[in-house]
């Protein structure tokens, strides 16, 4: 009976933490499809590069952040789970502000160049303050998961999709959507979650002496992931930028477009990043090395099947599916859309890789990891993409995932054969 009950008190919190995230990757993929229907493929191959500089935005909080969160609290007593956690949230607003502000300066330089330029001052103003709002709603929805709490963040995302989706069609209708106001008006949709999300956290701390004791551990676990966030970015995006320039935005617009379709496994990625830190954690806690990758490579397995169904799905059908959401004319993108599908089986697998290594505190070989990958990418993206167009990019995109892991599962392999022969006395 306590099995049973065990079993069923699991499912419900899957369940929750599923829909969450569906309703989270349900809102992007649906924005993507009237962004690109309302205003042209162009015009959202324009609004994407934007867009990259929330993405950047995001990961930097999130390596400074919400990864040493995931990983560091579980480990405290409820006690120095407070204090940390109070001067934490202190920290995490004080960065949002500062991202506003880096943002409204860079995105003005960055207007006078390349396919930034002529960026108007609204969208500079939308952009910023969306950035800063995205990251601290990312901080409230990880609190809410550290805490076992998963009422508050389907209901906060719940109002999210409402206001988001219900703006386009309200701003098409009155013939005032465009990217300045799209901005604007996503601003204001996380400045409303984020009030709930306050509201309902602890009591934030700017001590001086606390909030810098928070900075100081945070660096010690992330002194690699920041600088990975940076390579990780360039990795993954600078093909992307660079196809910008050389094969237009329309290019950039039908790429997104591809990946917006995959981006529904993004429902299971980002709640297995939600959730399984948390548990790798707990269980590295409770049995040590071997208890942490028996975990991990069982709910590897368990979600590996469903992520590989999805991708087979989505190639045979990719004609179709394109067709049905965004017109006839897109199906010639199909080979996009299936060239992103093999990308993705490299991207699932980093995931209980890098869950491994952050569990352990061992981010360096992390950044190793993208640091080669940045440095592959900023070699051959401009070759690529002039010598094999869209076909280059997507070589580029695959060939920089296996790159990273790679260099995860040989750093995974070092740690084994070191703990092996330390355990036989042949240190």
């Amino acid at each position: 009976m306590k099995r049973l009950e065990k079993y069923f008190n699991s499912f419900k919190k899957s369940g929750l933490v599923l829909i969450d995230q569906g309703l989270v990757s349900g809102t992007s993929f649906t924005t993507g499809i009237l962004l690109t229907r309302f205003l042209g493929l162009e015009t959202y191959g324009a609004f994407i590069l934007l867009w990259m500089v929330v993405i950047f935005g995001l990961s930097i909080a999130q390596a400074l952040i919400t990864k040493p969160l995931m990983s560091l609290e579980p480990k405290m007593d409820s006690v120095s789970s407070d204090k940390y956690l109070s001067a934490l949230h202190g920290f995490q607003l004080g960065l949002s502000f500062l991202v506003i502000l880096l943002s409204i300066i860079g995105l003005s330089i960055l207007s006078l160049f390349g396919p930034f330029k002529e960026i108007d001052i609204l969208s500079i103003v939308g952009l910023s303050i969306a950035t800063g709002l995205i990251i601290a709603y990312d901080y409230y929805r990880k609190y809410f998961f550290l805490k076992n709490d998963l009422i508050s963040p389907l209901i906060t995302d719940a109002i999210l999709t409402v206001l988001q989706l219900g703006g386009i069609i309200v701003l098409y209708f009155i013939g005032l959507l465009n990217i300045p106001n799209f901005l604007l008006m996503t601003s204001f949709n996380y400045l409303i979650v984020c009030s709930i999300g306050y509201a309902k956290n602890i009591k934030p701390t700017l001590k001086k002496e606390a909030v810098s004791k928070v900075i100081e551990e945070h660096y010690i676990f992330s002194k690699w992931l920041l600088g990975t966030v940076i390579a990780q970015w360039l990795g993954g995006n600078f093909f992307i930028l660079c196809a910008g320039g050389i094969l237009g935005v329309a290019a950039v617009g039908a790429v997104r477009i591809a990946q917006n379709v995959i981006g529904l496994t993004h429902v299971i990625f980002l709640a297995m990043e939600n959730v399984v830190p948390i548990s790798a954690a707990k269980a590295f806690k409770d049995g040590g090395r071997k208890k942490l990758f028996f975990f991990l490579k069982s709910i590897s397995f368990q979600i590996g099947w469903v992520v590989m169904t999805i991708l087979i799905l989505i190639s045979i059908f990719s004609p179709w599916i394109l067709s049905l959401l965004y017109g006839e004319e897109f199906a010639a993108h199909s080979y996009i859309l299936i060239g992103f599908c093999v990308i993705y089986l490299l991207v699932y697998i980093g995931y209980p890789l890098r869950f491994a290594l952050r569990t352990l505190e061992l981010t360096k070989p992390i950044f190793i990891a993208y640091v080669l990958g940045a440095i592959f990418s900023v070699i051959a993206a401009v070759p690529m993409l002039n010598y094999w167009g869209i076909y280059g990019l997507l070589i580029g995109l695959f060939a920089t995932q296996l790159i990273t892991q790679l260099v995860y599962v040989f750093s995974l392999w070092k740690i084994k054969k070191y703990y092996e022969n330390h355990s036989l006395g042949t240190r």
